[in-house]
């Protein structure tokens, strides 16, 4: 994605919806159906070192989840990409439907 994550639109999804949706962070979903919903984690890929003492530890990267849309486009026979910022709210909370 390459730009600023924190400069998309927040969606507030439940943990159970960001479940269900299927994960494509390193490719995009065939079958470009308008309102198509995917998870992709932004930090893919990402890893960061703990140096203790003379060893040096290399974790994952915690997942910073984006959502993405297939959406009508302006250029005929085209769809847009729609992508969103991912806040996880409670279980039960009143929540955008993901599915």
């Amino acid at each position: 994605m390459g730009a600023d994550i924190d400069a998309f639109p927040t969606i507030r999804l439940s943990p159970s919806d960001l479940a269900a949706l299927r994960e494509y962070s390193r490719t995009l979903p065939t079958g470009t159906t308008i309102g198509k919903r995917w998870k992709h984690n932004a930090n893919d890929g990402l890893y960061f070192p703990i140096d203790v003492w003379d060893l040096r530890f290399v974790f994952h990267a915690p997942p910073r989840w984006m959502m993405g849309e297939y959406a009508e486009s302006t250029i005929p026979g085209m769809v847009d990409i729609l992508w969103y910022r991912v806040e996880v709210g409670e279980e039960g909370e009143r929540c955008a439907s993901a599915l």
